[in-house]
């Protein structure tokens, strides 16, 4: 009866771990675009060769948030939208970076001057959009966006919610890549074409502590059941 009971408890923990990890509140959003270079030459040799023309090249832009960053301007207008935006112009710290990588090769755009994170979820007619850039002043710039006026890209309009959407028939979607170099302004400007976007959480280090603990508890239950049973045979 006793090993009985622990293993209904132990089913118990499971579940509650589980609904930890589940509701666990995440400071870093992870938001990924996929798509087509529709047009650009890679003047300075980012993504391979200098002077190679990269449309019809694929792409992967990786947008890194951190949602809790002390001092920036962050709006919770859910159902409707959310958004989180900061940077030097601003007087604080961007929120936000992004990675771009074409042709197995990657550049980062550190979102130094500002940065932004955007979800629009309008219910009556509008449009439903998500929206991120980062960029240092006019030397190197990205952004992108999707938006559908047939669909709902994520949930709630937050944009801390993990979500997953492909371009439908009808929606609009655009992005620009531009990187210049100091003085010379030769660049690489690169007009993108996002297809799919998808939104990943990462959680804070005390939603994972909460789980270990949570997972150690359960170890040690089973042992007891273990031994218990053991005794009863």
């Amino acid at each position: 009866m006793k090993s009985l009971k622990l293993i209904v408890g132990i089913g118990a923990a499971v579940g509650a771990v589980c609904l930890s990890a589940a509701g666990a509140s995440a400071a870093t959003v992870v938001t990924t675009f996929q798509g087509t270079i529709l047009s650009g030459i890679d003047n300075l040799g980012l993504f391979g060769a200098p002077g190679a023309n990269l449309a019809g090249d694929s792409y992967i832009s990786v947008y890194t948030t951190n949602s809790e960053t002390v001092g920036d301007t962050i709006v919770n207008n859910m159902p409707y939208d959310s958004y989180i935006f900061g940077g030097v112009i601003d007087g604080t710290i961007s929120p936000t970076r992004e990675l771009m990588t074409i042709n197995s090769r990657s550049f980062s755009s550190d979102g130094i001057q500002y940065g932004e994170d955007l979800l629009t979820e309008y219910t009556h007619g509008g449009v439903s959009q998500i929206y991120l850039q980062a960029g240092v002043g006019n030397l190197n710039v990205v952004n992108e966006q999707i938006q559908s006026y047939s669909n709902f890209i994520g949930t709630d309009g937050d944009f801390r919610i993990p979500l997953s959407y492909t371009l439908q028939s009808g929606d609009f979607s655009y992005g620009i890549f531009r990187s210049s170099a100091p003085i010379t302004n030769v660049g690489t400007n690169l007009t993108l074409m996002p297809t799919s976007v998808s939104v990943a959480l990462i959680p804070e280090p005390a939603s994972w502590a909460m789980t270990l603990v949570g997972f150690f508890g359960m170890g040690a239950m089973l042992r007891r059941a273990r031994r218990l049973t053991v005794r009863v045979d």
